[in-house]
C-alpha cells in the first residue's frame, strides 16, 4: 500500500509540480478541517514506518548474521547510518551520492574478487547475464 502511495505522490508531482504535502495543506487551510490534517498525518507517519521497520530488522538480523553481533547493535548501527547520510544533506545531494557511489564501487570490487577466488564457469556468467537465467 505504501509503494502505491509513493506511485501517487509522484505522479502528482509530475503532472502538478506539487508535493503532496503542499496539496493537503492548501486543501485543508480552505476547509479548516484539523481532523483531516491529523488524519493525513497519522497515514504517513504510519507508511513510514511500515516501509523502514522490516530494513531496521533487515539490518540488525545481517549483522547478527555476518558478525556475530547482537540484533540491538545492529539497529542502532542503522540508526547511526542513517543520521550520518541525512547529516550529509547539509552539505548538498552530490556529496551523498559520491558516498553511494564509493559504496556501489565497493560492492562492486568485491564481488569480482570473490568470483576470483571462486573460478565460477565463465559461460554461464555471461549466459545469465544475457539470458537472465541459466537452467542447471
Amino acid at each position: 500500500m505504501s509503494i502505491y502511495v509513493q506511485v501517487l505522490c509522484v505522479r502528482l508531482g509530475y503532472y502538478a509540480q506539487q508535493t503532496l504535502a503542499e496539496v493537503q495543506a492548501k486543501e485543508f487551510r480552505q476547509q479548516r478541517s484539523n481532523k483531516k490534517r491529523y488524519f493525513a498525518w497519522f497515514v504517513a507517519e504510519f507508511s513510514v514506518i511500515l516501509t523502514d521497520l522490516p530494513e531496521v530488522i533487515g539490518i540488525g538480523i545481517a549483522c547478527n548474521l555476518f558478525f556475530g553481533w547482537p540484533y540491538w547493535v545492529g539497529v542502532i548501527l542503522s540508526l547511526l547510518t542513517t543520521m550520518s547520510f541525512l547529516a550529509t544533506m547539509k552539505f548538498g545531494m552530490q556529496i551523498l551520492e559520491g558516498i553511494i557511489v564509493g559504496f556501489v564501487g565497493i560492492m562492486s570490487i568485491a564481488l569480482f574478487v570473490e568470483m576470483s577466488f571462486v573460478e565460477p564457469d565463465k559461460e554461464a556468467i555471461l549466459k545469465g547475464w544475457i539470458y537472465g537465467f541459466v537452467d542447471v
